[in-house]
């Protein structure tokens, strides 16, 4: 009898305990979600790969993904009033959220789209590199150049980043002093088509570098021995060391990575680290037999969707469809005098401009008589309109410039018309349609104008070599 009120009491002990097992199974969902309600606000992202850990800044996600593909990418325009903007950004610092602003400067991410092109399917890893570690080289520059040098400097990124066989990191590009907003911040994906270079490159955001780079370069590819030496390459370092450091808030090597000779310098380009996250500072350095690997970095720098949308409509439209000449006129020696809208004060130099514009006039009607071309278009800055009436008064008659294509006949123009930036992009892609292309050999925005895409057929003059007559003093380089 006492052993079957044992095996009995047993049974209910461990009825009872398996009963309230199944209770709290049952329960559990209920006691997580009032116990551990998930935190919104990410403050460390814990990168599985490399071990590395990155913090956002008390960070708060904004939008999904989807949502990225209508918003854009700043508040900073280059042109006047622009109207309203319906753009947001993706991560919004904590403190800004609180008080309703954003600010650029305390961004961690360039992971947003702008108004002009949709990226929300382009933006960062590409197909081939959708599944592997990615090897970062990141292209940096400091100086106080308009934004075609520094484009040139992330052309140089991808050469690198095809050579070494990395994923190249993006660029931010400052505005030219003469935009109405002077070195406001644009991004990669308002300048250049990221779906067409993503078929050669993998291409990542600042923000994907740094979650996994710790926001470290490790190594810095620099050559203080191409067109500087060593001692003002040392000098300049610690402003441009302080100054990229800011812009992008990552962390750069010291003094001490600093190649010491020209021999270290060139070994360490040839044969690099195989370090994770390495930069390179802006130079000349290039292996030999590049031209081919450059060409075609160069094919696939092409303008934003809606840029070469808007040049197919000029180039059908501006001169009946017919042949063009275009024309960039900066004239160096008298551009100065345009700087932050001061008055010039040295008239003999404005009319030795003048003069040589007259001469420069001339010698355009007479080579397109000769080439049976009647249509011109002028790129030129705010300041150099003057060259327009000179023209005409040379006795050409249709001569083209942005206004001409500011009315209804254009509707996508509205788009960018207000936006300096935009508006020279563009002006870039309708110069490299024209048959001939009168060029400012040293100008930096000309250069971009012949480089980047694919031109077929296209002749290029250089200014200096064209003009028959200049007054002293004048350079047209």
């Amino acid at each position: 009898m006492t052993r079957v009120l044992q095996l009995t009491l047993l049974f209910f002990v461990c009825f009872s305990i398996l009963e309230i097992r199944v209770v709290m199974d049952i329960l559990q969902p209920f006691l997580s979600y009032f116990a551990l309600k998930p935190a919104y606000s990410i403050t460390n992202y814990q990168n599985n790969e490399g071990n590395r850990q990155t913090n956002i800044s008390g960070a708060t996600i904004r939008g999904t993904t989807n949502d990225l593909s209508n918003t854009a990418a700043h508040a900073n325009m280059t042109g006047a009033n622009v109207g309203e903007r319906d753009w947001h950004l993706v991560y919004v610092n904590r403190t800004e959220k609180d008080n309703g602003k954003h600010n650029e400067s305390n961004q961690d991410s360039v992971s947003r789209s702008s108004k002009y092109e949709d990226i929300s399917q382009v933006r960062g890893t590409s197909p081939k590199a959708k599944h592997t570690q990615r090897y970062y080289i990141f292209p940096l520059r400091f100086d106080y150049n308009g934004p075609n040098v520094y484009y040139s400097t992330f052309r140089r990124g991808v050469f690198f980043a095809l050579y070494y066989n990395r994923t190249v990191v993006e660029n931010w590009f400052r505005t030219h002093w003469s935009s109405p907003a002077a070195r406001s911040t644009r991004f990669l994906n308002e300048t250049f088509d990221i779906e067409k270079l993503n078929e050669i490159v993998d291409v990542a955001t600042v923000a994907e570098f740094k979650r996994d780079c710790n926001s470290t370069i490790d190594v810095l590819l620099m050559h203080p021995f191409i067109r500087t030496n060593l001692e003002l390459f040392v000098s300049k370092y610690a402003k441009v060391k302080e100054k990229l450091e800011k812009r992008y808030k990552i962390i750069l090597p010291d003094f001490s990575a600093i190649p010491q000779s020209k021999q270290s310098a060139n070994a360490l380009f040839t044969n690099p680290p195989k370090t994770r996250c390495l930069g390179f500072l802006s130079t000349r350095w290039e292996p030999p037999r590049v031209l081919k690997l450059f060409r075609k970095v160069d094919s696939h720098l092409e303008r934003p969707a809606l840029i070469k949308k808007i040049a197919d409509d000029v180039e059908k439209k501006i001169c009946d469809g017919d042949p063009f000449v275009a024309l960039h006129w900066r004239n160096r020696s008298g551009e100065i005098c345009g700087r932050d809208n001061k008055p010039c004060d040295n008239i003999d130099r404005i009319d030795a401009v003048n003069l040589t514009a007259q001469s420069l006039a001339i010698d355009i009607r007479n080579f397109m008589e000769n080439r049976s071309i009647s249509c011109i278009y002028v790129a030129m800055p705010p300041f150099a309109r003057r060259m327009v009436a000179i023209l005409r008064k040379a006795g050409i008659s249709r001569v083209k410039t942005l206004s001409d294509i500011s009315d209804k006949n254009y509707p996508d123009i509205v788009k960018v018309h207000d936006d300096g930036y935009m508006v020279s992009i563009l002006e870039q892609e309708i110069c490299s349609r024209a048959k001939v292309f009168l060029a400012t050999q040293h100008s930096s925005w000309s250069v971009s104008a012949v480089r980047y895409g694919i031109h077929t057929d296209q002749e290029v003059i250089q200014l200096e070599e064209f003009v028959t007559w200049k007054a002293d003093g004048v350079s047209l380089k």
